[in-house]
Parts: C-alpha cells; structure tokens; sequence
C-alpha cells in the first residue's frame, strides 16, 4: 500500500532512534542540507548532527575521503563515545562503502554506519536499519 501522508522518512527515522540508543554524533553522509528539519530538534536532545557534506564531485568520484576527513573532524571536535554514519539517498546511490571509510578514519570512538536511503519506503525500516548496525 503506497503511504500518503506525511511521516519521517527512513532517514529521519535513523536519526531518531540512534537519539534514543544514546548515540553522541551523528553524521549523515550526504549533501549539506539532508536531515536539515530533524538536525534542530535532534540537538536540542544533546545529539550532534554534522554531516560531510557531499558536493557534486564527490557524488560523480566518490565521497569517501570526505567521510573520513569528516569523522576525524568529529573525534577532534566532540571526543564522542558513539558515532553513527547514516547513508542518505545520495550515498547510498552511489554505493558508498561506508564501513571501509570509518576504518580508514581510525578513530578511537565506536563507529557504525547505518545503511539507510530515503527512498526505503515505510519509514521504520531506517528505524531498523538503525537497530541492526
């Protein structure tokens, strides 16, 4: 059945349930304006949200050193305990490995990404994805 009515997307859905896993960052791997609405209310409840901020390059060559830059960024900003990578249509599309990334970051912090795009349909499935990782 196609869903009508207005309703947090997959990725949206991530976000709020890794705020409720107690998750420190999050950054969303994608263009600088995804997630922008729930961002606000999302830091308000203490939860960082930054995001690497993919430009038109990094959609056509790949945004892994902006995934890594980004989480080294992090760690130095927030010293966080958690952080979690949440894909979003533009990096998931372009099939993005974001766990090799976090890798390559090395980090300190315990990383994972959440493998959610918004075009997953039903919006719980980014809150499951988010339980998964």
């Amino acid at each position: 059945m196609k869903i009508i009515h207005p309703r947090p997307n997959p990725i949206v859905a991530a976000m709020y349930t890794l705020r409720d896993m107690d998750v420190d960052v999050i950054l969303l791997h994608g263009p600088s304006g995804c997630g922008f609405m729930a961002s606000g209310s999302l830091e308000q409840a203490g939860v960082r949200v930054i995001t690497s901020a993919l430009s038109e390059t990094d959609l056509i060559f790949g945004g892994s050193e902006q995934l890594v830059d980004t989480l080294r960024a992090a760690y130095e900003m927030f010293h966080p305990h958690y952080i979690a990578v949440v894909g979003t249509c533009a990096s998931m599309i372009i099939g993005e490995d974001m766990a090799s990334s976090i890798k390559r970051a090395g980090i300190e912090s315990i990383v994972f990404p959440v493998e959610s795009h918004g075009c997953m349909m039903d919006n719980t499935a980014g809150a499951i994805k988010a339980l998964e990782a």
